[in-house]
């Protein structure tokens, strides 16, 4: 099968695996320390170079190139030649790209400031909370310090350097009872963002602790819809968008994600897969960028078995009455799961409907009849 009869639509996002390493231990980390279990590796500047020429090609005519890890600011000669490649081969392929970065906060100064300063345009921090509850699950490779003082220090140069951020946080058993003390400790650090993601699939969630996470988030959808009905971002609020699509639009989710159709991602040895969490995972690779045929017949049947993901196609999905707002759990914790892309963590599915229905619940007492005020709806038209 030829390259050309194999290519996705339209990429939107290209998530570079600049470095397989971290400078961190993380105790939920899915990325085995960020080196996907393997050895630690960077990636280098022929694969770089390599992926961007095989890849804009199949973009539409905005690709966003998403620098990740393990700590991608470990390699930062390669985001700077990056910046410049993707720059260049894009005003050739008349592809306008943008460059964001994910990074644990930890080496936000000097050269990597200045970087993140003058080439990123949309950046993600992880911090989990207070200092308590990051501490606890996050912690140097070497040597002794807090990680919440570091990252903080250096959210204090991104404000004071007038870069916007958002901020990425980890939810697990042990920090759930906490959920709402650290939301808004990190919402008062400033971010234009705030995701809060449940651990779902790697963890055993005990009863306590999930009573405690759906009350947590029934607290952070109030104070979010508040936020969005004075007109303001709805931080913390990330299901609120889902449903307000589906109020004023009339959309469904189908799957949970783009993986591997608008999204994938490539590896430090230039393996690509539907996104970041497939990496590692052979069943999921599509390809290499260093193949003579990519994208050949393994990015034609990766594609084709997420396509086929649907939440009609899922036994967990077919008689929930969230299905269409969630569109199912994540296809990759799913299939570390063992059980397929199809299943679901039980925990995962009762959280969503019961997020989902006191969700619905509060907008019914919003708007009970008629159309939602003006402010939400610009939430989805915007």
């Amino acid at each position: 099968m030829s390259g050309t009869a194999t290519r996705p639509a339209r990429l939107a996002n290209v998530t570079l695996l600049v470095a397989q390493a971290c400078n961190l231990r993380c105790g939920y980390c899915y990325a085995d320390g960020g080196s996907y279990g393997a050895p630690a590796q960077r990636m280098a500047a022929t694969t770089l170079k390599r992926a961007l020429e095989r890849l804009l090609p199949l973009a539409g005519p905005r690709l966003t190139l998403s620098f990740f890890g393990g700590e991608p600011l470990l390699n930062l000669p390669l985001l700077e030649a990056a910046v410049l490649l993707g720059r260049r081969l894009g005003e050739t392929a008349g592809v306008e790209v943008r460059f964001a970065l994910t990074t644990n906060g930890t080496l936000l100064e000097g050269r990597a400031l200045e970087f993140v300063t003058r080439h990123v345009d949309f950046l993600a921090v992880s911090l989990d909370g207070e200092a308590a509850v990051t501490d606890r699950a996050r912690r140097f490779r070497r040597g002794r310090g807090s990680v919440h003082a570091r990252v903080c220090a250096g959210l204090e140069r991104l404000r004071a350097a007038g870069v916007p951020f958002g901020l990425r946080a980890t939810v697990t058993p042990e920090s759930a009872p906490r959920l709402a003390d650290s939301a808004g400790h990190l919402a008062g650090l400033g971010p234009v963002s705030l995701r809060l993601v449940p651990d779902f699939g790697a963890t055993p969630w005990p009863e306590p602790a999930l009573a405690a996470l759906v009350a947590g988030f029934d607290t952070l959808h109030r104070e979010a819809l508040a936020r969005a009905l004075t007109g303001h971002v709805p931080l913390g609020g990330e299901a609120l968008y889902p449903l307000l699509a589906h109020r004023v639009q009339g959309t469904v989710r189908e799957r949970p994600c783009a993986a591997g159709e608008a999204v994938v991602a490539v590896a430090a040895d230039g393996a690509v897969y539907p996104c970041d969490h497939f990496v590692g995972n052979a069943a999921f690779r599509m390809g290499c960028v260093h193949d003579g045929d990519f994208p050949g017949p393994e990015f034609a049947r990766v594609q084709a078995r997420l396509a086929a993901n649907t939440v009609a196609a899922r036994p967990a999905c077919r008689a929930c009455e969230a299905s269409h707002l969630c569109g199912g759990e994540c296809p990759a914790v799913a299939a570390a799961g063992g059980g397929g892309i199809a299943g679901a963590d039980g925990a995962f599915c009762r959280f969503k409907r019961e997020t989902t229905a006191r969700l619905q619940a509060l907008l019914d007492e919003v708007a009970p009849v008629g159309e939602l005020p003006a402010p939400l709806c610009a939430l989805v038209e915007g």
